[in-house]
């Protein structure tokens, strides 16, 4: 996956530096939100701008957030901003009245946030019940701080969710995008496994700087057109002069959980038809022989909805260097 996103950004990049598309008449198409954070990392590390269409981009959803603010306050007890965040995330019963009350006592005392609901704890000037939970939070963080130094960060981000029982929390949830959630975690899971694998030497610390330099660039809003991203269930009604679909795979689309029943599958080659249709000018097609997603390794096996296209229409893309299995990568030509 990091070599199809690779593939993806370099094409988008040969296209606006020699034909006259810009960077808005340009899409990326996926199957699933998951499938976005690799695309979302290579583009920016490319330099190409680009917005994500009907959904937040990865390192600003809510679930991401989260955990990253308890990554920031296991480095840093004295951010409060990222404290306030999480203190009752999981909810754990810490309501407004209290988050209130410890801001008051720190702001009287001079201290941190982290300071205050340690100091609450000592006087016992919460409820039993807020006590209690606030000591499981201040034991949660000081235990992970020390280990910090020494473990790798995706160990630090497992224990996070072992600890704050996150996983759990979604899973009980009947909220019907309780398992996109999950799905995302699970990516940041892989993001910090990434890291390690490329930054032998770059610890939790260097893990965390790296997350929130890419945090600030999502933030960063940037004139001058931008790459379309968005799930295929986004793209219906738009238009785009070239459209790459990534993920081309059996068990992502058609999606696994559409195998068992031929209505859904028929609804899965609706969608391909829709991602498909979206193309004025150029459809470039991406599939990969493996992919680590929602903390699986998948075997790629090619998408049998390619089977369906007339061979007259596909013509194969090689690029110097790159040495793909044969079929790797096509592209229709709609002209």
């Amino acid at each position: 996956e990091k070599m199809e996103a690779e593939f993806i950004a370099r094409e988008i990049k040969k296209i606006h530096e020699s034909t006259r598309y810009t960077f808005n008449d340009i899409a990326i198409f996926y199957r699933t939100n998951a499938q976005s954070r690799n695309l979302e990392e290579t583009l920016a590390a490319h330099g190409i701008p680009y917005t994500v269409v009907g959904a937040v981009r990865f390192y600003q959803r809510k679930e991401i957030k989260d955990v990253i603010a308890y990554l920031r306050v296991i480095a840093n007890h004295d951010d409060n901003i990222s404290l306030s965040r999480i203190i009752n995330e999981p909810p754990r019963g810490i309501g407004k009245v209290t988050i209130n009350r410890l801001e008051e006592l720190a702001k009287m005392e001079g201290i941190s946030l982290f300071g205050a609901v340690k100091e609450a704890i000592r006087r016992k000037l919460l409820s039993k019940k807020a006590c209690r939970e606030l000591a499981s939070l201040v034991e949660a963080i000081e235990a992970l701080s020390a280990k910090a130094e020494e473990e790798k960060p995706a160990k630090i981000v497992k224990e996070v969710l072992k600890r704050t029982e996150y996983i759990e929390y979604l899973s009980a949830s009947s909220d019907p995008e309780s398992q996109s959630r999950i799905d995302n975690i699970n990516e940041l899971v892989r993001a910090a496994e990434e890291f390690q694998k490329k930054s032998e030497e770059g610890g939790f610390r260097e893990f965390l700087d790296r997350v929130s330099i890419i945090s600030d660039v999502d933030e960063y809003e940037e004139g001058g057109g931008r790459v379309s991203m968005m799930t295929l269930h986004s793209a219906k009604g738009l238009e785009f002069s070239v459209v790459f679909i990534a993920g081309m795979e059996e068990g992502l689309l058609p999606h696994d959980q559409a195998l068992e029943s031929e209505d859904e599958l028929e609804e899965e080659r609706r969608l391909f038809y829709v991602g498909m249709t979206r193309a004025e000018r150029l459809l470039i097609l991406s599939w990969v022989g493996k992919r680590k997603l929602d903390g699986r390794l998948l075997k790629g096996e090619q998408s049998p909805l390619l089977q369906r296209i007339s061979s007259s229409l596909v013509s194969p893309l090689r690029r110097s260097g790159w040495k793909p299995k044969p079929r790797a990568h096509q592209q229709l030509n709609l002209f």
